[in-house]
């Protein structure tokens, strides 16, 4: 039950636009065993991608999700965060 209303409170936070304390909640989520442990890991993928733009720690946040729980979308996230990483982002002057 803590972890469902842990999960949910993350939820709900990412849904008021208030990232600091949804990522907090995510991040507890994500460093102790529970069901929702791979889904947290995703939460915290997509903000150290979107917001951060970090994608190194999203592609660890992936991995780490991919591990405990494979499907076919983390899969399809990680390819794409490994080949976002592996192209070279041209540099503007202006």
């Amino acid at each position: 039950l803590l972890f469902r209303s842990l999960w949910e409170l993350g939820q709900l936070e990412r849904r008021r636009q208030r990232s600091a304390e949804a990522l907090m909640v995510w991040s507890d989520l994500a460093r102790s065993k529970n069901p929702y442990r791979a889904e947290a890991l995703i939460e915290l993928a997509k903000y150290y991608e979107h917001k951060e733009k970090n994608l190194f720690m999203a592609l660890e946040c992936t991995q780490e999700s991919e591990k405990l729980a494979p499907s076919a979308e983390t899969a399809h996230r990680r390819r794409r965060l490994e080949a976002k990483i592996a192209t070279p982002r041209s540099r503007r002057l202006l």
